[in-house]
């Protein structure tokens, strides 16, 4: 155990350095903002800059120095960089977000980072609407259904009858998706603006992956045939297989840059391979699945042929079943599994039809399993249970009109990520895998649905340059 807490450590640590480098150099490259001032104003912007770095490494030593030197400097650059550009702000709440510091340093500083971060991003945006005269919030159809979507669910808590447990699900899971969904969409100008946001996901999951490799073959925790898992959250051997589906295809978008062919091609395979190998020890059908929908995007965007696309999916189809017959669980667990997940899901439309307003609230499936399970059958696995369904979850625990937001939600960023499916191929192909995975999973209310549609999103409505730079060009 403490082998992992060393190592996770050690993670965040060249994590958030790597975080600050990339911004630094994605700043160098895409702001444009800071090219029209007198090369004295700039100048004493880095002076400033250099201040601020010193004197909030100085305040977070004081309560970090336990931990090290490199943290607070990390921090610093990073909270820093975040008022110098509200995407740099954003994409560090992201990254904190899934890294999840505050669950190896036990500090009280660190558990209020969320909160603090989260303040800091928003006032970044403010200064920066309120420096260049855009005083209004960047807002679309999804953003709608999304705001529906969160209200609906505090008034399904507030009406249910554990508002207690709702509540403290609502606001220490739930509600951090949606606020990180609306800082991110506010905190990008132009398209190069997806950079940051999008490599601070692929490398938290990369963090994730890390760790659940050492705890696979580096200690004897699969010796038994046990399957893969990770830490925090994400422990769960379904949950980590879902995260690495969506940082396969993410990954071969931070390569895309590289002009050498050879050195691009080594870098895809080295990551499809490892998040490969990671997901088969997961042991997870419906991650099995998400990779066959990442290999039938990737041939519907490349292929023109109808036929071709039909074969190709026939072709996947049988590869998924042939994969799933030789994933090494009991057979007993595997027709545990199928059967269980049959009951949950009728429990869980038992609950819709009885409750079509607003269901059962909020964390509310695993309490009334039991009452609403078809001819009482609960399973193998006993009372507290999940669904085991991204899709019949909201439908449970929210009412139709909440299952009508969330759908909703979804469908829009389906529209927008088919706009874009050339340029975004990346993109399209997390969309399908993360959402034929999740199919599986209970992942309604986590992060990774709320991150991925933001950038789908900006990905279609934000313009390929500013109007000062698209101006300054014609110009020249």
């Amino acid at each position: 155990m403490q082998d992992i807490f060393d190592l996770t450590f050690s993670l965040h640590e060249i994590g958030f350095g790597i975080l600050g480098v990339y911004f630094l150099f994605d700043l160098i490259k895409y702001t444009e903002d800071l090219k029209k001032y007198p090369i004295n104003l700039r100048k004493n912007i880095f002076f400033l800059l250099l201040i601020s770095v010193i004197g909030l490494t100085v305040f977070l030593a004081q309560e970090w120095f336990v931990f090290g030197p490199f943290l607070p400097i990390e921090f610093a650059l990073l909270i820093t960089l975040s008022f110098l550009h509200p995407k740099y702000g954003a994409s560090f709440l992201l990254y904190a977000l899934l890294s999840r510091p505050w669950e190896v340093f036990d500090n009280q500083l660190m558990s209020s980072m969320p909160r603090d971060l989260s303040y800091i991003v928003l006032l970044s945006i403010l200064m920066h609407k309120m420096w260049r005269k855009e005083f209004y919030l960047r807002w679309n159809h999804a953003s709608s259904c999304l705001l529906l979507y969160a209200v609906w669910v505090f008034l399904s808590v507030i009406t249910s009858g554990h508002p207690t447990n709702g509540l403290y699900e609502y606001g220490n899971v739930f509600i951090k998706g949606v606020v990180l969904f609306f800082l991110l969409t506010n905190s990008m100008k132009v398209k190069s603006d997806l950079s940051p946001a999008t490599f601070a996901l692929v490398l938290s999951i990369f963090e994730k992956g890390i760790i659940s490799f050492y705890k696979a073959f580096m200690t004897e925790n699969l010796a038994a045939g046990a399957r893969l898992e990770s830490i925090g959250i994400l422990e769960n051997s379904n949950d980590i297989a879902a995260i690495f589906i969506l940082a396969i295809p993410l990954s071969f978008s931070l390569f895309r840059g590289i002009k050498l062919k050879s050195i691009r091609f080594f870098l895809n395979s080295f990551f499809s391979i490892f998040y490969l190998v990671l997901i088969w020890k997961a042991k997870s059908r419906g991650a099995l699945i998400g990779v066959g929908c990442i290999v039938m995007a990737y041939f519907f965007l490349k292929v023109q042929k109808k036929w071709i696309k039909v074969v190709s999916v026939l072709l996947v189809g049988m590869t998924i079943v042939l994969a799933s017959n030789l994933i090494k669980r009991d057979g007993s667990d595997l027709d545990g599994s199928t059967s269980n997940r049959m009951i949950y899901w009728k429990a869980g439309v038992n609950m819709a039809i009885r409750n079509p307003l607003f269901g059962v609230g909020l964390a509310g499936y695993p309490l009334y399993f039991g009452d609403y399970a078809i001819d009482g059958n609960l399973g193998s696995e006993g009372k507290l249970r999940t669904i085991h369904s991204n899709w019949l979850l909201p439908m449970a625990e929210s009412g139709l009109p909440g299952f009508f937001f969330y759908i909703c939600f979804w469908a829009f960023g389906h529209l927008a990520i088919k706009r874009q499916a050339q340029s975004y191929p990346e993109f399209y192909m997390a969309f399908f895998g993360y959402a034929g995975t999740i199919t599986f999973l209970s992942h309604t209310y986590l992060l990774y649905a709320y991150i991925l549609i933001a950038l789908i999103l900006m990905s279609d409505q934000l313009p390929l340059r500013s109007k000062n730079e698209s101006h300054q060009r014609e110009l020249a």
